[in-house]
């Protein structure tokens, strides 16, 4: 059909011209010569025509409607003369198999389409400098930090540090610690409080003075104090495992370990709310 598609455009360009009456193709050919040049030149033959069918199904019925009828009545003989398809026919037990994926591409498409693991958390750039009034430690991993020189209106940031100490000399107004690790923290005076939150597994060690110190949503958090912190405020809240070391008032070699409490116990008395630590013996 390609090859008559190609041949009718390249010599019937208005259309093909039909004798509904049929007839020899010679007489029905034009008798007068062209006004120039030789006898018309005759159209290359048509291209040939497809090779039979090898189907063995019976050629099509007549359309009268007495052999219409006529095959109705077979019944099931009707399908007699049609092809039978055999097992060796069937797509599943075809040698080719072509429209099967091969094993080996399975796989391959499979490995390609599995999901990769999470990948952790990108590490940022690690930074030690004072921008302004605030000392920035952050993304420091196993480092030892020493801040001198400070001022009273200097705060210090402490970011995404995991395994560092950081030493403070002088007197600051906030030390803060957002999401940081197994880190530590020694300093001698505060203004104004030193803050924790969402970290695991810190120790800071006050030296000098210190009003108050805040722990919220943090885990496994030391606080040791001097003699001169003992007046500090503690306000804890959504965090546990938080101890305090306090010197011995004995007077002994060793400070003295106390548990901040975790459970609380609140009870209605004369309408109002007595909330009060749970002891555990």
């Amino acid at each position: 059909m390609k090859e008559l598609a190609v041949y009718i455009k390249k010599h019937h360009t208005t259309g093909l011209t039909w004798n509904a009456k049929g007839g020899d193709a010679p007489a029905s050919a034009p008798s007068s010569a062209p006004a120039s040049g030789g006898p018309p030149k005759a159209p290359p033959p048509p291209p040939a025509a497809p090779p039979p069918s090898t189907s063995s199904a019976p050629e099509k019925a007549s359309a009268n409607p007495a052999n219409l009828f006529a095959d109705i009545n077979k019944g099931t003989a009707i399908s007699a003369g049609l092809k039978k398809v055999t097992k060796d026919m069937k797509t599943s037990n075809r040698a080719d198999k072509s429209s099967l994926v091969p094993a080996a591409a399975s796989e391959a498409k499979e490995k390609a389409t599995e999901k990769k693991p999470a990948a952790g958390q990108k590490k940022g750039v690690p930074k030690f400098e004072l921008n302004g009034n605030k000392w920035l430690v952050e993304w420091q991993d196993g480092a030892t930090i020493e801040i001198k020189d400070v001022e009273m209106k200097q705060t210090v940031f402490i970011y995404k540090c995991e395994k560092t100490t950081v030493r403070v000399f002088g007197k600051v107004n906030t030390i803060s610690l957002d999401s940081c690790k197994r880190v530590g923290v020694v300093f001698e005076d505060v203004l104004s409080l030193c803050e924790m939150v969402n970290s695991s597994s810190l120790e800071i060690q006050v030296l000098g003075k210190i009003p108050s110190v805040a722990i919220d949503k943090c885990s496994c958090t030391q606080v040791i104090l001097s003699e001169k912190s003992l007046a500090v405020e503690i306000v804890s809240s959504k965090s546990d495992q938080m101890n305090v070391l306090i010197p011995d008032p004995a007077g002994g070699p060793d400070p003295v370990e106390i548990a901040i409490p975790e459970q609380f116990k609140t009870t209605i008395n004369n309408g109002k709310l007595v909330t009060t630590s749970v002891e555990h013996v």
